[in-house]
C-alpha cells in the first residue's frame, strides 16, 4: 500500500488527466468497488499530495466527463474516510462540494452536535464539514471547544479552526479562553501566537 500511494502520487503530480483517469478507474468498477478501503485511502491520498506538489489545470479535470463519473462513484461509498478524500479532491479541482452535497454536510452537522452519537462517529462528520461553508461551521467548531465534549472531537474542531485564516477567529478565541480545556488552550495559543495578523489581539 505504501508503494501505491508513491505511486499515485507521482502520477497526481505528473498531473496527465488520462493517468489519473485510470489511477481513479482502478479503484471502482462499474459492478461494485475492487480495491479494499485501504487501498483507495492510499491511492487517494497519494494523488492528493501530488497535486498539492504542483500546479493542477482543474477546468481539464472538471470538465472529463469520464473522470468525473470515477469521482461521483467514489463519493458515494459509505466509508466517511473515503469520502472525505474524494471531496479533497473535488475540492483541488475548484468544484463546490458544499452545493453538491448540501444535503450530506446537513446531516452531518446534526450528528456533530449530537452527544448521544459516537466520539467517533462524530469526528468523522465534524471531518466532512470541513467543506461546508466558514460561516455556518465556524460557530459549530467554537460550541465543540467545550471540556465536556470528547478530548478528540474538541482536537479535531480547534485544527479546522486552525485551517481558517480570519481575524474573527481569533478574537472568538480570544473571548473564550477562560472556558477551554487545557490541551484545547494550548492548541488556540498556538494560533494565537504563530499566525500572522494575530499578534495584536
Amino acid at each position: 500500500a505504501p508503494l501505491l500511494e508513491s505511486l499515485a502520487r507521482i502520477v497526481g503530480r505528473d498531473n496527465k488527466t488520462e493517468d489519473v483517469r485510470g489511477v481513479l478507474a482502478l479503484l471502482t468498477k462499474s459492478d461494485g468497488v475492487v480495491a479494499t478501503e485501504l487501498t483507495q485511502t492510499r491511492v487517494l491520498n497519494g494523488l492528493i499530495a501530488g497535486f498539492n506538489d504542483t500546479k493542477i489545470d482543474a477546468e481539464a479535470y472538471r470538465t472529463d466527463e469520464a473522470l468525473m463519473a470515477l469521482v461521483d462513484a467514489l463519493s458515494k461509498l459509505e466509508s466517511l474516510s473515503i469520502r472525505h478524500r474524494v471531496w479533497t479532491l473535488m475540492s483541488q479541482f475548484k468544484m463546490p462540494v458544499h452545493r453538491k452535497y448540501a444535503k450530506q454536510l446537513k446531516a452531518s452537522r446534526a450528528i456533530v452536535t449530537d452527544s448521544k452519537q459516537t466520539a467517533s462517529t462524530r469526528v468523522a462528520h465534524l471531518n466532512l464539514l470541513e467543506f461546508d461553508q466558514e460561516e455556518v461551521r465556524i460557530p459549530i467548531l467554537f460550541d465543540l471547544l467545550n471540556p465536556k465534549e470528547p478530548s478528540n472531537l474538541q482536537a479535531t474542531a480547534i485544527a479546522q479552526l486552525s485551517r481558517i485564516r480570519t481575524l474573527s477567529v481569533a478574537e472568538e478565541l480570544v473571548k473564550k479562553w477562560d472556558t477551554l480545556g487545557p490541551k484545547s488552550r494550548a492548541s488556540a495559543g498556538n494560533i494565537l501566537l504563530y499566525q500572522p495578523g494575530n499578534h495584536d489581539l
